[in-house]
Parts: structure tokens; C-alpha cells; sequence
């Protein structure tokens, strides 16, 4: 029976590794400028959460929505800062299908008002983000090995004064 489960472990990982070498995904990070915006998916209001936020989507998915031109449509995604400033980009286009990460940045239209308000948040949003990663790494235990000082080659120096010749 043991001899049985040893070559049956082989095979196990050998098809976990071929079947994950073969995922077809295609990852795409959505980034806001100010970071910190509110994304939704356009005509669905599905709220993604704070950006920046990253969406996976199948290749077989995707499929049905490749352009003449190769790329991939996806539905597009809304960006709302604090402030009330909006951004679109409806359709998102995947390019470059042979890359599997995206990305693109939705940035905030500079004639819309309170710009202080959303790079406070963003300010707000990194500080915190900063803070939790102190304290996860304060946690963590510190070791560094003791180093042991080299031996100078040559012959040892004196430590006192130079002995005078009379």
C-alpha cells in the first residue's frame, strides 16, 4: 500500500503542476489617481471596493468578447472619490493577449472640485496601509547572525607605541 502512494504522489503533482501551467487567466489591477476611489462596474453597480483593486477573468470568458483588433472587452468600471468626482472607462480593452496582466488607471477629472479632499484620503489611506505593515512586522521575529571580524593578512600590527632606536 505505502509503495502504492508513493508513485501515485508523483503523478498527483506532476498533473497539479500541468493543470496549473495551463490556467488561462488573464489578471487586470484597476489603479485610481488619487488612489482611494470607490470602483463599481458600470451598468451593474457592483462595488469592487477601494482601488487599487485586481479582477481575474477566464480566457474562456473573455473569448466571446475579442475585438477584430485582437483585444478583449470587459465591462467597463466607474471610479468616486470622496470628494463626488467621477470617472468612467466603459469598455475596458485587454490588449496584447499574450500578456496576462493588465493594468490601467482611472484618474480624476481635474475640473471637478475638493482635489484636497480625495489626496487627504489618499494620504489617509497609504499612512494606514504603512501602519499595519510596522505592525506586522513588528511581530515578526528579528534575527541577525553575530558576524566574527576577518583575520588581516600579514603579519600582526603592534598596538603600542614604535620603539625608538637609539
Amino acid at each position: 500500500m505505502k509503495s502504492q502512494m508513493l508513485t501515485f504522489r508523483p503523478a498527483l503533482y506532476l498533473s497539479l503542476f500541468l493543470t496549473g501551467a495551463c490556467a488561462t487567466t488573464h489578471n487586470l489591477t484597476v489603479h485610481s489617481n488619487p488612489e482611494g476611489a470607490t470602483l463599481t462596474t458600470v451598468g451593474t453597480n457592483g462595488d469592487l471596493g477601494l482601488a487599487p483593486v485586481l479582477l481575474i477573468f477566464d480566457d474562456s470568458d473573455l473569448e466571446s468578447s475579442r475585438g477584430d483588433d485582437g483585444c478583449y472587452r470587459v465591462r467597463g468600471i466607474e471610479a468616486r472619490w470622496r470628494s463626488g468626482a467621477v470617472a468612467r472607462m466603459d469598455p475596458i480593452s485587454l490588449c496584447h493577449a499574450d500578456a496576462r496582466h493588465h493594468e490601467v488607471t482611472l484618474e480624476r477629472p481635474d475640473e471637478a472640485p475638493d482635489l484636497k479632499v480625495d489626496l487627504q484620503f489618499a494620504h489617509d489611506l497609504r499612512a494606514a496601509d504603512m501602519d499595519a505593515h510596522r505592525r506586522a512586522q513588528g511581530n515578526r521575529t528579528q534575527y541577525s547572525p553575530q558576524q566574527t571580524p576577518t583575520k588581516p593578512n600579514g603579519p600582526p600590527a603592534s598596538s603600542g607605541p614604535a620603539a625608538r632606536s637609539r
